[in-house]
């Protein structure tokens, strides 16, 4: 029995997340969360234009201000595009936006083809889901009655910020979106930082203990001096070594300990991440590549994982 292809759009979709993550390869992932951050705003101010602008027969002066004050450039593309349209001309001004955006903001990224890669890890972005979710609904009541004033690009940010409801609210994403809510902020902050660390551990756990003796050793060194209460005397098969320590560290360690923390929440984020695809990338590298030279020296967690954020494909 053959298995189902799945729709047309889902089969594009497939394709253009294998496409974004192979570019993703290829930069150092600190460099690409920034430049996915940035795009994220970009999107926030993009689709502000497209909402005022699609309710106004003409380009709205605030707008023609908030452009010109990020560059006469972008403005001069704004009117261009505009003036050879008829109403309803939001999707054209967004487009006009993001359109100029990629090709003088992510000057590089668009000259180097990562491009995708930044766009694909924005739009896994809460930020960015947020910010559609808000557009869309706004977008749904304008249709049924103008506003009569127009938000500034500043009120409009601060509103899709505070977006607690995405479009679609039995998503994985809406999940989160509630278990974050329900921590201060500076608490998830230190929680997801604390998970993403703990998932890096585990690739580097998962590479060393195929090592035979000495790696199993190493690892115990380590996990000692992290965890001095966790019974390490199990330490041997990667296949139920790493689930034993999640689990014991979600139950026993910090910052998790006693808080209930939501660890679907958590796993989320940090699959979303661009640092989890470079760490993996390199566990990757270093099974196929690396695997004889490991064998001579084993590298540290604190090695390989500083290792493991500089590394991309060249």
């Amino acid at each position: 029995m053959t298995g189902k292809r799945g729709s047309p759009s889902d089969r594009v979709r497939q394709y253009a997340e294998i496409q974004a993550l192979d570019e993703a390869k290829k930069v150092p992932w600190k460099l690409l969360a920034n430049a996915a951050n940035d795009y994220t705003e970009w999107q926030v101010l993009a689709l502000w234009v497209r909402a005022v602008v699609d309710v106004c027969e003409q380009m709205p002066a605030q707008v023609a201000s908030e452009a010109e004050r990020r560059s006469p450039t972008l403005l001069s593309e704004l009117e261009s595009r505009l003036g050879t349209v008829v109403p309803r001309r939001g999707g054209v001004a967004w487009e006009a936006v993001t359109d100029w955006a990629e090709s003088n903001v992510f000057v590089e990224a668009k000259r180097d083809r990562w491009l995708n890669a930044i766009r694909y890890f924005s739009s896994k972005s809460l930020s960015s889901m947020k910010a559609w979710s808000y557009w869309e609904s706004i977008h749904r009541q304008w249709e049924d009655e103008k506003p009569e004033t127009l938000p500034t690009y500043q009120v409009w940010a601060s509103a899709t910020s505070a977006v607690s409801r995405l479009s679609n609210p039995a998503s994985d994403a809406q999940k989160v979106l509630d278990s974050i809510r329900l921590l201060p902020e500076a608490r998830w902050q230190i929680m997801s930082d604390a998970f993403a660390e703990l998932t890096a551990l585990c690739l580097w756990i998962e590479i060393v203990l195929g090592k035979g003796k000495t790696g199993a050793a190493l690892v115990e060194r380590e996990l000692k001096v992290r965890y001095p209460r966790f019974d390490t005397a199990s330490i041997q098969d990667s296949a139920f070594a790493i689930p034993a320590l999640i689990d014991w560290v979600i139950r026993y360690e910090a910052p998790f300990a006693g808080e209930q923390p939501p660890v679907s929440a958590l796993a989320y984020h940090t699959r979303s991440h661009p640092a989890y695809y470079a760490r993996r990338n390199y566990a990757a590298h270093c099974r196929t590549v690396l695997g004889g030279a490991l064998l001579e020296r084993l590298p540290s967690f604190k090695s390989w994982r500083e290792a493991a954020d500089q590394y991309f494909e060249r």
